[in-house]
C-alpha cells in the first residue's frame, strides 16, 4: 500500500492539528485507495501498512470506495521473504474484501480475486478483472466492465443474472465467439470495444441480437481479421447500432473484409463506419471505401466524412 505523506489526504494530516482533525472528519477524501502487492516482506512496515489501511477505511465512513489493487511479480517466489510478504498481503486483502459492499469502482486485473470465491457488491458500477473472475461478483448495478485477458474464448457463465444492467464492455483480447456469447448475458449493452480480435473456434450461434448496442469498436490490421469479422457479424441483429469503429487502415483489403462481415449481418444500413488509422482523411480515395456504402450511410476517417451514400429524391 502506498503511504505517501506528500500527497492528499495524508498530507493534510501533517499540516497542523486543525487540518488533521478536518481531514479525519471529511470521509470523501478517504474513499480512494491504492494497494500495491506484494510490497515488502513481513515486518514492522507491513504492520504499519495494515494499520494504515484499517485507519483509512475508518476515516472513509460509509462512503462508497474506489479501489486499485495491483500485485507485482517477484523475482523469486520461493524466497521466504516473498512467502512472508504474501501472508501479510493476504491480511490486507481480507480487510479490503470485508468492505466489498461499499465497492463502487474496482481495478484489480491480476490473481487478486482468486483469494475469494464470491463478492457481494451491490454498489459496484465499474470493474476491471480477468474473465474467469466475472462470475464471482454479485453486482446487479454493474455498469462498466473491463476484461483484461490474453485471449477470451466463449465462456459458460450466461446463467449469472446479476450483471444484466451492464452498459459498457471493454475486452483486451477476445475471440469472435466470446463477443456473440455476450448478447444473452448483457441485453442492455450499449458500447463494445475490443483491442485484439481472433476468429471463432468451434460451433456457435449465428442468430444473436444486441437490442441496445449503439457503438462497436473492433481492430482490423491482420489478414485473419477478415474471418473474425464474418464470425462476429454473421446473422447478427444490432437494430440500434449507430457506429462501427474500425481500428485499422482504410485500404482495399481491409474495406473488403469489413464489407463481407457487415454484409453477413441481419442489420444493414449502419449510419457510420469510422476508420481510426494513421492516414489523413484527405489522403483517402473515395473509390477505396465507397463499396462500404452498400452497408453503411457514411464512411469517415478519424471522424471526417470521406464518402456518403446519396439518397434518392422523389418528386
Amino acid at each position: 500500500m502506498r503511504a505517501n505523506f506528500s500527497s492528499p489526504p495524508l498530507l493534510f494530516t501533517r499540516v497542523c492539528r486543525l487540518w488533521r482533525d478536518a481531514a479525519h472528519l471529511t470521509p470523501g477524501i478517504w474513499s480512494r485507495i491504492y494497494v500495491g502487492l506484494p510490497g515488502l516482506p513481513a515486518g514492522p512496515l507491513n504492520s504499519l501498512f495494515t494499520s494504515l489501511l484499517q485507519s483509512w477505511l475508518v476515516h472513509s465512513g460509509s462512503q462508497l470506495l474506489t479501489l486499485r489493487m495491483h500485485r507485482t511479480a517477484s523475482d523469486n517466489e520461493n524466497d521466504p521473504a516473498y512467502v512472508r510478504s504474501s501472508i501479510a498481503n493476504s491480511r490486507m486483502l481480507e480487510i479490503l474484501f470485508a468492505e466489498a459492499e461499499r465497492w463502487e469502482t474496482v481495478f484489480g486485473a491480476s490473481d487478486i480475486f482468486e483469494e475469494s470465491d464470491s463478492f457481494n457488491t451491490p454498489h459496484l458500477k465499474t470493474l476491471e478483472c480477468y474473465s474467469l473472475d466475472i462470475t464471482k461478483f454479485d453486482a446487479p448495478n454493474l455498469y462498466r466492465l473491463r476484461v483484461i485477458d490474453q485471449l477470451m474464448y466463449p465462456l459458460e457463465f450466461a446463467t449469472n443474472p446479476t450483471s444484466t444492467n451492464l452498459r459498457h464492455l471493454y475486452l483486451q483480447n477476445a475471440a469472435a465467439g466470446a463477443i456473440r456469447s455476450f448478447a444473452a448475458m448483457f441485453p442492455r449493452l450499449e458500447t463494445l470495444e475490443v483491442d485484439e480480435l481472433a476468429p471463432h473456434f468451434g460451433p456457435g450461434s449465428h442468430s444473436d441480437i444486441f437490442p441496445c448496442l449503439e457503438l462497436i469498436s473492433l481492430p482490423y490490421y491482420h489478414s485473419y481479421h477478415a474471418g473474425a469479422y464474418i464470425d462476429v457479424f454473421r446473422g447478427l441483429q444490432v437494430p440500434k447500432l449507430q457506429k462501427l469503429t474500425v481500428v485499422g487502415e482504410p485500404s482495399t483489403s481491409e474495406v473488403e473484409g469489413v464489407l463481407v462481415g457487415l454484409a453477413s449481418a441481419v442489420t444493414r444500413n449502419i449510419p457510420t463506419v469510422d476508420f481510426q488509422s494513421s492516414a489523413r482523411p484527405d489522403t483517402v480515395e473515395v473509390q477505396t471505401v465507397e463499396a462500404l456504402l452498400m452497408v453503411a450511410l457514411v464512411i469517415t476517417v478519424r471522424g471526417e466524412v470521406v464518402a456518403r451514400r446519396e439518397v434518392a429524391k422523389f418528386a
